[in-house]
């Protein structure tokens, strides 16, 4: 396991944490991050600057490590 991979699982664990076990409710959060990451990127590519840039990296590792914790409950 990698250095990435694990600070990943870390995070993931994290996500269970604060949100609980539940696979349904992963998914939702999971459907809330992805509209916010496309809002982001969408946000980035029609006015570029370094915040933009920053929201989307934070929105797609937030969503990242939704996606993680639910492989980790499934």
């Amino acid at each position: 396991m990698n250095e990435d991979t694990a600070a990943l699982d870390a995070s993931a664990r994290r996500v269970l944490v604060a949100h609980g076990s539940d696979p349904r409710r992963l998914e939702a959060l999971i459907r809330d991050l992805r509209q916010l990451r496309d809002e982001a990127d969408r946000m980035a590519f029609e006015e570029p600057s370094p915040d933009a840039l920053r929201e989307y990296r934070r929105a797609s590792r937030e969503l990242a490590e939704a996606e993680r914790a639910l492989g980790l409950v499934s």
